[in-house]
């Protein structure tokens, strides 16, 4: 109903601010930029650290945004519409899904072999359209919030099989894949445990944010000098893309 419609909205809206904040102002960058980068030599192997950069930044940021989601939905948005908070997490991940996808994209553009792109989208929106028609009477705004997300993985799949065919770049998975099932662990630690005193649970929330990148650090997913070069690469594009939008203040 118009109820549920609403409540996923807001819910979707809120999972999107990391793309916003960190994904948009990367591309606006890396956009010209990979060109540069794939005529560098080892510029392939440079390929697959930028996205390293991009997911460790975006799971940093993704985790607080949901293990916050329901205080970030309580300030937003008036009573009525506090369940969408549920949602948030699942768009999180979807939007990550999408992100590594356009990342991937850049193959097709190197090799300006762009024509499987139409297979693929088709390919993920008959997914979505399926899973929504099965999901959603099940699930309700959660079945909405599985199916985007199911879809979202089957589109950053199909991209990588096909990208990779054509414009083949050697990624460290195994640290792609520690970074975002750590970050979805310590997220479930801080949905599944929580404490009767609000001000306790918050803290401990506040921990598991913190925790988070330390033990990325630590477990040496991204050195120190790559985190900070990340946030430096995200840093840059933000300002570039305000310095080129009119009426936007940092």
């Amino acid at each position: 109903d118009a109820r549920e419609v609403g409540i996923y909205s807001l819910g979707y809206k809120i999972g999107s601010i990391v793309a916003m904040i960190v994904v948009g102002p990367f591309f606006k960058v890396w956009g010209p930029y990979l060109f540069k980068v794939d005529r560098n030599v080892g510029g392939r192997e440079a390929f697959g650290k930028y996205l390293l950069y991009l997911t460790v930044v975006y799971c940093i940021v993704s985790l607080g945004v949901a293990l916050f989601s329901k205080e970030i939905m309580q300030i937003l948005s008036s009573k009525y519409y506090w369940e969408g908070y549920r949602v948030t997490p699942y768009v999180l991940l979807a939007n990550l899904f999408f992100s590594v996808a356009s990342f991937f994209d850049s193959g097709f553009y190197i090799t300006q072999k762009t024509y499987f792109k139409p297979f693929i989208m088709a390919s993920s929106a008959a997914v979505v359209f399926l899973l929504y028609y099965w999901l959603i009477p099940l699930f309700g705004i959660l079945g909405a919030a599985y199916a985007t997300t199911i879809s979202f993985a089957v589109f950053v799949t199909l991209t990588f099989i096909f990208s990779n065919r054509v414009f083949p770049v050697k990624y460290d998975f195994r640290r792609l894949l520690i970074t975002v099932v750590g970050g979805a662990v310590f997220y479930l630690l801080g949905d599944l445990f929580r404490w009767d005193s609000y001000l306790r649970d918050l803290c401990m929330r506040g921990g598991l944010f913190i925790l988070y990148p330390l033990t990325l650090l630590s477990l040496r997913i991204i050195e120190k000098e790559e985190l900070i070069a990340a946030l430096a690469f995200v840093k840059k594009a933000k300002k570039k893309v305000f310095r080129i939008t009119p009426g936007v203040a940092l």
